[in-house]
């Protein structure tokens, strides 16, 4: 019980996507017209949102805690091996085209 309290306290205090992600105007895109997110400026990060068991979340977090890892690095492990593995499966990759930020001091 000491155990799941300490992760319930580790959980709380711990940010998913660190500090560098800080929401300002220039940092707000739109993913899709049902999901806005936030990204880095140079666009390798984004905070996202999802919805999960309860049962799942607690051992994510009791993973991380017990190894010695970040919640985000536990899960991004866990996307990258499914996409991975789906991808093996379908016997090609997935290529997700993005728009490049422009500078602004080439638009102004």
């Amino acid at each position: 019980m000491a155990t799941k309290r300490r992760i319930e306290n580790i959980a709380n205090d711990v940010d998913l996507t660190g500090a560098f992600l800080k929401k300002t105007e220039k940092d707000q895109t739109v993913n899709n017209t049902k999901n806005p997110g936030i990204t880095t400026p140079d666009g390798s990060w984004v905070r996202a949102t999802f919805i999960c068991s309860k049962e799942l979340v607690d051992k994510i977090k009791f993973i991380a805690e017990e190894e010695n890892f970040s919640i985000r690095e536990v899960v991004e492990k866990s996307f990258s091996n499914t996409i991975s593995r789906y991808e093996a499966k379908k016997g090609k990759k997935i290529v997700i085209k993005s728009k490049k930020r422009k500078d602004i001091d080439s638009i102004i």
